[in-house]
């Protein structure tokens, strides 16, 4: 931002970027969080404890999930910290949009079926969904515009 641009404009991008670090902060704490999900579940596949109850499984499970949202949650801190973007664009990948997307639509569908249509959380979770997917169309569609230039 150039000195000639007026102040109420250097001082917005100086609040958005305070934002970003909040946020950067905020994620990497949740990262961090999640980091002792996949912990604990290694500790309790070492020690073996899971073979006699029936539930062997749930630790490899809970690594594999909660390894990967905090990958996430600090790959994207990181990207907030430096602020800079993806190279495709943007903090989320189409496809992580699309992943979002399908399981509002399940949220949705499992609101309707489990309590009815009675109330609107489901037209919410559907609109994000619409949401998603459009974006996550835009960000293709931006991509092979962008490839093909």
């Amino acid at each position: 931002m150039n000195r000639r641009a007026p102040v109420w404009l250097r001082l917005l991008n100086e609040a958005e970027r305070a934002f970003e670090v909040f946020l950067g902060l905020l994620l990497s704490a949740l990262g961090l969080f999640f980091v002792a999900g996949p912990l604990v579940a290694l500790g309790e596949l070492v020690r073996g404890d899971t073979k006699e109850s029936g539930w062997w499984l749930w630790p490899g499970v809970v690594v594999v999930i909660l390894g990967s949202v905090s990958l996430w949650c600090c790959r994207t801190a990181w990207c907030l910290f430096t602020g800079r973007e993806r190279q495709g664009g943007g903090l989320l990948s189409p496809l992580a949009l699309m992943i979002f997307a399908a399981g509002c639509v399940v949220a949705a569908v499992a609101m309707v079926v489990y309590r009815g249509p009675r109330g609107f959380g489901w037209i919410a979770c559907l609109g994000t969904s619409f949401t998603s997917f459009n974006l996550a169309r835009y960000r293709m569609h931006y991509r092979k515009k962008n490839e093909a230039a």
